[in-house]
């Protein structure tokens, strides 16, 4: 019986040796996890910062880029204007032109007009001349006479 009873106690305690090595080797399986689960934390945290900072980062160039496009369009509408004001004063210019072809027209003609009027004048004075030579005032009828008269 004691050797019974001794077997036993020996079973036991390596019974219970085993459950404290258990025990001992879950105790350090959960300090690993621990450690474990803290390093990933930090991991994690660093990577979370560095994904904010990646993000402030891409923020910045966002907004640098809205202000270049920004400039970009008011550049280009700068242009757009300066295009259509070179626009309307090649305009203006072709009407300045036309208008002074056209002025100079207008002189020319009126100047033949006026050496036209005075061609005439004159072929209307030399014929009155004519006609007053040739005809003698007691010849004339009394509606011819108030004619010369009206005319000269």
């Amino acid at each position: 019986e004691l050797r019974a009873a001794s077997e036993e106690a020996a079973r036991r305690g390596a019974r219970e040796a085993g459950a404290e090595r258990t025990a001992a080797e879950a105790a350090e399986a959960l300090r690993r996890c621990r450690a474990a689960a803290v390093d990933e934390r930090k991991a994690w945290e660093g990577e979370r910062e560095e994904a904010a900072k990646r993000l402030g980062e891409l923020e910045a160039e966002v907004g640098s880029l809205q202000r270049s496009l920004i400039l970009h369009k008011q550049e280009s509408q700068a242009e757009h204007l300066l295009l259509r004001e070179e626009r309307q004063a090649l305009q203006l210019e072709r009407l300045m032109e036309r208008s002074s072809q056209e002025a100079t027209e207008l002189r020319r003609d009126r100047d033949l007009l006026l050496e036209r009027h005075e061609e005439l004048a004159a072929e209307n004075a030399r014929l009155r001349g004519t006609h007053r030579r040739d005809s003698a005032p007691a010849q004339l009828l009394p509606g011819a006479a108030a004619f010369e008269a009206v005319t000269t």
